[in-house]
């Protein structure tokens, strides 16, 4: 079978042997510093702890101290900043199909947010919801800071740069703007222009202010997350194939499923650094 064949084999298979359990537990703390509040309907808040489950319609928060890494089951990071607040409307990683969908929503603060196998399959329907735009992703690394109030050097509004991969931001009134590797764009609405929080009228590629973009307590162990989680892929793959193919299946089939393009350019510098 050419590798092709493999990877979309592979991919089908991973979502049949992890979908059923999304339904329940949609991912997990990774990790956790300070102050992080962990709301679900119907229970009190609760302290976040490392290892505790993410369900659907869960909200976080973070204190000014705090900060946290969600690792979803499709192997999806979301890195959430200190005085931030973000739902899990939903995250359907549907067995056996094309369905798999998420959707996340930043209310306050910032996040950085890596994409995970859904990404791969169905990268139309993994969405970030914001205050000013809806932001879809292309196989992505990025960030974003919703700013309430201006900046002497930055006005108010959403700023999102991207690390790896690409964006695509779409605004209130339907227009989209697409964000490649290495590049920041800025949205705002006629609220906050009429409010005077923002002089921008019209929104797009920027220059990034200085230290809009800061890296975190948890930022430099991604890299080791992802690796981990591929390595985790691979053993349940492996462990679930028959035995008569399980010497058939590349060894780094799954790392090339997450790998960056050789002629995809580096990008100088990751946000934040």
């Amino acid at each position: 079978m050419k590798r092709a064949g493999w990877v979309q084999w592979a991919l089908m298979a991973l979502l049949m042997l992890t979908g059923s359990e999304a339904w329940a537990r949609v991912g997990w703390a990774e990790r956790v510093k300070g102050s992080v509040q962990l709301e679900i309907i119907g229970q009190p808040a609760k302290p976040l702890q490392v290892g505790d489950a993410i369900e659907e319609k869960a909200r976080l928060r973070t204190g000014a101290d705090g900060e946290v890494v969600i690792h979803f089951v499709d192997e999806a990071l979301l890195v959430i900043r200190p005085n931030s607040q973000i739902d899990v409307n939903y995250y359907r990683f549907a067995a056996g199909d094309h369905s798999s969908a998420s959707a996340v929503q930043l209310l306050k603060g910032g996040l950085r947010f890596v994409s995970g196998l859904i990404g791969k399959l169905n990268r139309e329907e993994v969405k970030i919801y914001t205050p000013m735009s809806t932001i879809g992703i292309r196989g992505t690394d990025f960030d974003t800071v919703f700013l309430e109030q201006p900046r002497d050097d930055a006005d108010a509004g959403l700023y999102t740069c991207v690390t790896e991969g690409g964006t695509v931001l779409t605004g209130e009134n339907g227009e989209s703007i697409e964000v490649a590797q290495g590049q920041t764009a800025f949205t705002t609405n006629a609220d906050f222009v009429a409010r005077g929080l923002s002089k921008a009228r019209e929104w797009g590629l920027i220059r990034p202010p200085p230290g809009l973009f800061q890296s975190g307590s948890f930022d430099g162990q991604i890299e080791e997350l992802k690796r981990e989680g591929l390595k985790r892929l691979q053993g349940k793959l492996t462990e679930q194939l028959p035995s008569q193919f399980q010497g058939l299946v590349p060894a780094d089939m799954l790392g090339s499923l997450f790998a960056k393009k050789k002629e995809a350019p580096k990008p100088v510098n990751r946000c934040g650094t």
